[in-house]
C-alpha cells in the first residue's frame, strides 16, 4: 500500500482571550486560546504535507487579536490553507477577512501534487431565514450560482480532488450532538447542499469532503465519496461545561486504496471505492 498524500487538518478553535461566558455545551474557547500557540508550534515538527484550518478560528476579538492568533503560522514551512467560518464573518466583513487571512478570493483551489484541493465559501449568499434569536448571526446561506459554476469548471480535471467546507455538504448523524441535535438543518448544512452534492458526485475524481462547524467526528459515504466531519478543537467530547477542550486535530494519509485518519491517537481506515 503506497503512501501518496498527507496533510493535517483542524477546525473550530473558537479562540477567545477573555470574553467567554460560562462554557456552553462544552465549547471551551478560552482554554483553546491558551493551548493553540503551542499546538501551531507542534505542527512545524509534524512535516505532514500541508495544513488546513476549516474555519471558526476565532470566536470573539479584535482585528489585532485575530492577527495575533495567526502569527505563529508565519513560522510554519508547510503551506497553510484557510476556510472561512461563520464566526469570522460575524466579526469582520468579507474584504477585511480576506485581507487578514491572506486570501485573494473567498473560495479557491490549489493543485498539490496529483491532487486538486478545493476550498469553498459556504456563506457567499445570505440565509433564506435569519436566526430570530440573533438577527446579526451569520450561520445559514447558500453557495451562489457564481461559485457553483466555478465548481463545475474546476472539477473538470484529471487530478484527484479533495474538497474542504466549513459547513456540512452531506448531513451527519447529529442525534447525540448536544449543540446541534435540535437545530434547523440550515444551521448545520449548506442550504443548497443537494444541488452542490450532485455536482460533486457527478464527477468520478472526488475522493472526500472534509467539513467542520458541527464540532464532532463522524462520516458518511455517498456514491463512493466520503464526507468527513472534523472534531472541534475547542469542544469537550462529552459536551460537559466542566470538561476540557479536546484540542483535537487530524492527520490524514491517502494511499491508492485507503484514507487513513489519525485523531487523538485513534486511527481509522476507510477503503477507497474503485470508480
Amino acid at each position: 500500500m503506497k503512501e501518496e498524500f498527507k496533510f493535517t487538518i483542524f477546525s473550530d478553535v473558537h479562540y477567545e482571550k477573555d470574553r467567554q461566558k460560562p462554557p456552553l455545551k462544552g465549547i471551551r474557547g478560552m482554554e483553546a486560546a491558551k493551548s493553540f500557540p503551542k499546538f501551531v508550534k507542534s505542527l512545524k515538527k509534524l512535516k505532514n504535507g500541508f495544513i488546513v484550518n476549516l474555519g471558526d478560528l476565532i470566536n470573539h476579538g479584535t482585528e489585532k487579536e485575530f492577527r495575533k492568533v495567526l502569527r505563529p503560522f508565519k513560522n510554519i514551512n508547510s503551506p497553510v490553507f484557510h476556510v472561512i467560518g461563520n464566526h469570522e464573518l460575524e466579526l469582520f466583513n468579507l474584504e477585511k477577512l480576506k485581507e487578514i487571512l491572506g486570501l485573494k478570493t473567498s473560495y479557491y483551489y490549489k493543485d498539490f501534487g496529483n491532487y486538486r484541493l478545493v476550498f469553498l465559501n459556504c456563506f457567499d449568499t445570505k440565509t433564506s431565514k435569519p436566526d430570530p434569536r440573533r438577527p446579526s448571526r451569520i450561520i445559514g446561506g447558500k453557495i451562489s450560482k457564481k461559485q457553483t459554476a466555478w465548481l463545475r469548471k474546476i472539477l473538470n480535471t484529471r487530478e484527484k480532488v479533495i474538497i474542504f467546507s466549513h459547513k456540512l455538504l452531506a448531513d451527519q448523524d447529529l442525534s447525540k450532538n448536544l449543540i446541534w441535535n435540535r437545530a434547523p438543518k440550515r444551521y448545520t448544512q449548506i442550504e443548497n447542499s443537494e444541488e452542490v452534492g450532485k455536482i460533486i458526485e457527478k464527477r468520478k475524481n472526488v475522493l472526500a469532503v472534509f467539513q467542520g462547524h458541527v464540532h464532532q467526528s463522524s462520516f458518511r459515504k455517498i456514491n463512493g465519496i466520503y464526507y468527513f466531519a472534523i472534531q472541534g478543537y475547542c469542544q469537550n467530547e462529552n459536551y460537559d461545561s466542566k470538561g476540557k477542550a479536546s484540542k483535537s486535530f487530524s492527520k490524514i494519509r491517502i494511499t491508492d486504496r485507503k484514507i487513513i485518519i489519525e485523531e487523538n491517537n485513534r486511527i481509522k481506515k476507510y477503503n477507497l471505492s474503485k470508480k
